[in-house]
């Protein structure tokens, strides 16, 4: 039986009955919720028929789920959504580019796929159409989707900064930390000549040590790093 989340001890809870008869109108509502912050055609694309939700104790909805999955949270402020990764990944899918996206460059996808922040000084390019505050998709270079957070800048602020962050990143992709620094590692950026010589028992914490105050010591955007691994 789906349940609703309860806030109060004394909040009863909502029986299967009341669940069933608020699920279709709810299904309808969040996918207008989801054209008007995202497009014509995003509700659908987000929110297919099997979506299940939870509410609050006031009948609101608050999650809307796929399986064990969370695909949005409701805000509780303005009842737009922040989106969870497998809800972001949907998304992503539908929309095309440059719709919604947030730029990086590659050095800085590690750090971002380890659940970083975007900072301005990394951004390739970005939808001239995000303002501060939506809910974004940040992506490498390839539109592969790293992660989803709020833009802290809109779009057309994000590449006249070289400081600061441009998206506070919430949900970010699954990928083990070390395999991604592994992948990372063993491209071959070449444009600054920039070595950092590691043996493939490297010690994760150290590399990226290396790499960041590599990053943090130069201002250029056109930065690449070269990593060798030696034996």
């Amino acid at each position: 039986m789906q349940r609703a989340h309860i806030y109060r001890k004394d909040a009863k809870m909502i029986s299967a009955e009341e669940l069933t008869n608020l699920s279709k109108p709810s299904l309808t509502r969040v996918r207008r919720i989801a054209d008007f912050q995202f497009g014509r055609g995003a509700g659908e694309a987000l929110f297919p028929d099997e979506v299940t939700f939870s509410y609050s104790n006031t009948k609101r909805v608050r999650y809307v789920n796929l399986g064990k999955e969370r695909l949005v949270t409701v805000r509780a402020n303005d009842g737009r959504f922040t989106l969870g990764y497998p809800g972001a990944k949907r998304l992503h899918e539908f929309l095309k580019k440059p719709e919604n996206r947030v730029v990086v460059m590659e050095e800085a996808v590690p750090f971002i796929a380890d659940g970083k922040n975007a900072m301005a000084k990394h951004v390739i390019s970005a939808d001239e159409n995000i303002l501060a505050e939506d809910e974004v998709f940040v992506v490498d270079e390839s539109d592969n989707l790293i992660a989803t957070g709020m833009a802290v800048l809109a779009g057309c602020e994000m590449l006249g900064f070289n400081f600061g962050t441009a998206v506070k990143v919430r949900q970010r992709v699954n990928n083990n930390t070390r395999e991604k620094i592994l992948s990372y590692m063993r491209e071959s950026y070449v444009r600054e000549n920039i070595v950092i010589g590691v043996s493939e028992s490297f010690d994760e914490k150290d590399i990226k040590k290396k790499i960041k105050k590599v990053l943090t010591s130069n201002t250029s955007k056109d930065i690449l790093i070269l990593i060798h691994l030696v034996n």
